[in-house]
């Protein structure tokens, strides 16, 4: 299981964000810092440690899956990472350019569905509460 990190969330919402252990390795400055200082709930998936050489097995089944479900009637899904190269706003060096897509209706379900399964494997918690899950 890994560490959850986080605080109060704004009123009337519930955000979780599940951040790729592998690839958070390849973000700098890491997403962790950031998202502490916002009290943003997140969680790492399949964390890796060397200190327990049997996660080595596990170290090719990562999720690449990019969801972003807003109220339970909007979601985006699509390639799009969050880090600095993916932020064309801040002028990055070099700067990434993927593609997201906006979807609504019945699909949202579908997506919330799976961030709640990859939500519930990483860290042990089931969304279940209506802060997570409005229709």
């Amino acid at each position: 299981m890994s560490k959850r990190w986080g605080g109060p969330s704004p009123a009337g919402v519930a955000v979780r964000v599940l951040i790729d252990a592998a690839g958070a390795r390849y973000s700098w400055p890491p997403i962790r810092h950031k998202l502490k200082q916002a009290h943003v709930t997140f969680a790492t998936f399949l964390p890796s440690s060397l200190l327990a050489p049997w996660r080595v097995a596990t170290i090719n089944l990562r999720n690449h899956r990019k969801i972003l479900v807003v109220d339970g009637q909007t979601g985006f899904t699509g390639g799009i990472n969050i880090r600095y190269g993916n932020v064309l706003a801040d002028h990055p060096k070099r700067p990434v350019q993927d593609l997201h897509f906006s979807v609504a209706g019945p699909v949202v379900t579908n997506l919330q569905e799976a961030f709640a399964n990859d939500w519930a494997f990483a860290t042990g918690e089931t969304l279940t509460d209506d802060l997570c899950f409005r229709n």
